[in-house]
């Protein structure tokens, strides 16, 4: 359906404009071709558009340019009712039975669904822009390939090469290291003896050699941690632990040992509660699985406390919303995958048995809110296989079916996404990665849609740029896409504030008019109520809140939660009271003209503040916090651009030669030391998936 959304789109909407450049600017520009120049069907087509177009249901985004990269991916997703989820009110970190066995890990076979692929070192897997990536062999050539995927599905292979078109066949059975890091996915992987930093362009699908590393360890292991890079290794000499940490000015620090600790088998980096572990096996037949800590002011390790286990070699670890899981195998030789859980304070006293055996330590990652284990077949074969458990009582698609019917939308910590559909290669475009079933699958529930009148079409724009030139993204399709998936969600309700963003193009009708059409087509879908709504009256509907006028001279009707009387723009704190008397608190600061290293702090500290005034407020639970955690810039003093997602995930400041920590970085961080079963606020985000899911998964606990 999305090849007859793109050829609808480039009938009805490329004959609209030229397209030019402005040499003074730079920026692209669109101007508008008279209707009268338009082929006759073109036209009566457009006149036609919101009774015919309307009805169109397309089954994702997968022609942005997200998709062209990584092809293949299915983002429709998986209904909660069809997922493995136990029954409300288990705590799943826990959840073991006399034999450690849990009853929530979900075999799903293959990788790649009906294709069995064989890899020849153990794989690896980490979360990188809200999909699961896994790094492996070709076991018959030591090709290395890498695939993203999600939790239901994954993609097509591709060949690891660099920019010189050079691939990196790997030898032996050390896997690759994976992080995702300030928004670029990186790597180290062993050739020979030699370990090779790599940078991923997600653009060109091409992989940038950093630097060789070292040629005296082996069997790396990354994370990130206080703005920088960690790596975890082995020498090959004594099998002595050590570490090095990476930024984007310095490069790699020396390797220095980690406590003059020594283990048997690969170790595992992770981060719980603002602290750097390193888990691995003890150097000795018993191979109990031992811990360090990080001491970032004195740069030195020490022991931490350790879970009850023993592993046959070495370990894999990843870590989420309040609790990190330890993977290994039998010490018994049987080659069962186990997982350990921890908390930060204590581990679990017995690990979970996820059913599944292995030939090499597996490795994991959570997307969504689900620990996907991922490893290769204890056989000759040593097919790559994939299981995984959900992290809670509750699916991140199906949320709200946790939630009483009588709580109100405005006493819910909602997460949402700034310019929801800006998904772009223009950096200063882009807000987005995610398209809208992904970020309905990843727990969104608050939708930023801006548009402008195009023909009498509304399309989707961020300010004056339309979204997906040159066949563009009408409403239409968008909300289409939101309908279909409620329809297989109805315990959930989606938000869609709509705003008019660009003056209308050869439209002869209000942009009020054009939206209106376009909510008429399928009327039931939405709540055009001007109140909060209970969330019991919006459950598998589109609440609207208008962001633009209308004029009821005119006989537009005054539909939705009216915001369009008072919205002041760049503002750190204002109030709205609409027509109907419901009471808005919104901050939407989002322009600066300062260094990244004072721009995020200061950011930050306004998102926080109206956190912490939605939170202190129970005595007004119908007052609505708007919290945006978006923001640009445009030029610094040294005249580097600093992008949205820059200011989002974090990146090098470019003027004070320092690493810095995004605001999702920031507000995932204050989000673990704030109680639950408060509200928050609506938080509004740029790429809300990076620099890992467990933001949305956060926010989203906070009203458990």
């Amino acid at each position: 359906m999305h090849i007859l959304r793109r050829a609808l789109s480039a009938a009805l909407l490329l004959p609209l404009f030229s397209v030019s450049s402005d040499a003074r600017s730079g920026q692209v520009v669109l101007s508008a071709i008279h209707a009268d120049s338009l082929p006759l069907h073109a036209s009566c087509t457009l006149a036609c558009d919101t009774s015919d177009l309307g009805k169109v249901v397309y089954d994702q985004l997968n022609t942005t340019a997200k998709h062209s990269v990584k092809p293949g991916v299915n983002n429709t997703g998986t209904p909660a009712s069809e997922r493995s989820i136990p029954p409300s009110g288990v705590a799943l970190a826990n959840q073991t039975d006399a034999v450690g066995n849990s009853a929530f890990w979900n075999y799903r076979n293959s990788l790649f669904g009906n294709t069995f692929v064989q890899t020849g070192i153990p794989p690896a897997v980490v979360n990188h822009d809200g999909q699961l990536v896994v790094m492996y062999t070709d076991k018959s050539t030591n090709e290395l390939y890498f695939v993203f995927g999600d939790n239901d599905s994954f993609g097509t292979p591709i060949k690891f090469v660099d920019g010189s078109e050079r691939s990196y066949p790997v030898s032996g059975s050390q896997a690759p290291a994976l992080m995702s890091f300030l928004g670029d996915l990186h790597a180290v992987i062993q050739q020979n003896s030699n370990l090779i930093h790599f940078i991923y362009n997600d653009t060109t699908q091409i992989w940038n050699m950093e630097t060789v590393i070292t040629s005296s360890y082996s069997v790396p292991t990354l994370t990130s941690f206080n703005d920088q890079l960690f790596l975890g290794v082995v020498s090959y000499s004594g099998n002595k632990l050590a570490w090095a940490s990476w930024n984007g000015e310095s490069g790699w620090s020396s390797i220095q040992p980690a406590n003059g600790e020594s283990t048997w088998g690969i170790p595992a980096l992770f981060v719980q509660d603002s602290k750097l572990y390193m888990a691995f096996a003890a150097n000795n037949d018993g191979r109990q699985i031992l811990t360090l800590v990080f001491n970032p002011s004195a740069q030195t390790w020490s022991r931490a406390s350790n879970p009850p286990e023993t592993t046959a070699y070495g370990v894999s670890a990843t870590y989420g919303d309040e609790l990190s899981f330890v993977a290994f195998q039998d010490h018994r030789s049987t080659g069962g995958d186990f997982v350990s859980v921890f908390d930060g304070t204590s581990w679990s006293q017995s690990h979970e048995n996820t059913g599944e055996s292995s030939s090499d330590t597996p490795t994991m990652a959570i997307l969504d809110g689900v620990v996907n284990l991922v490893f290769n077949s204890n056989n000759g074969n040593r097919d790559i296989l994939w299981t995984q458990r959900p992290l809670t009582n509750y699916s991140l698609e199906s949320w709200m079916s946790v939630i009483g019917d009588n709580v109100y939308l405005s006493q819910l910590s909602i997460p949402g996404s700034h310019d929801t559909t800006a998904i772009s290669y223009t950096p200063t475009v882009g807000c987005q990665t995610m398209s809208i079933i992904e970020q309905l699958n990843a727990g969104l529930r608050y939708f930023d849609l801006r548009a402008g009148l195009v023909n009498n079409v509304p399309i989707m724009f961020h300010n004056f740029y339309p979204i997906d030139p040159p066949l563009f993204l009408p409403l239409s399709y968008v909300i289409a896409d939101i309908q279909q998936w409620l329809d297989t969600h109805p315990s959930e309700a989606v938000v869609a504030q709509i705003k008019q963003d660009n003056d209308p193009v050869n439209s002869t009708i209000s942009f009020a008019t054009g939206v209106s059409r376009v909510i008429n087509s399928n009327a039931a879908a939405w709540n055009l109520g001007t109140t909060i709504p209970a969330l019991q009256d919006v459950r598998g509907k589109i609440q609207l809140i208008r962001r633009y006028d209308v004029n009821t001279t005119a006989g537009e009707k005054a539909i939705g939660i009216d915001v369009s009387s008072g919205w002041q723009d760049n503002n750190p704190r204002f109030q709205i009271t609409t027509p109907a008397g419901v009471h808005f608190v919104i901050q939407d600061e989002y322009q600066f003209d300062e260094a990244l290293e004072d721009l995020i702090p200061d950011k930050f500290t306004l998102v926080n503040n109206l956190m912490n005034e939605a939170s202190s407020s129970v005595a007004s639970p119908m007052t609505w916090y708007i919290d945006f955690a978006s923001a640009t810039h445009k030029l610094d003093v040294d005249g580097f651009w600093i992008m949205p997602k820059d200011i989002a995930v974090g990146a090098w400041d470019v003027v004070n030669f320092v690493s810095v920590s995004g605001v999702n970085t920031r507000l995932r961080n204050q989000l673990y030391g704030l109680p639950v079963n408060h509200r928050y606020g609506t938080i509004l985000m740029d790429f809300p998936e990076s620099p890992s899911d467990d933001l949305i998964a956060r926010i989203i606990a906070t009203n458990m």
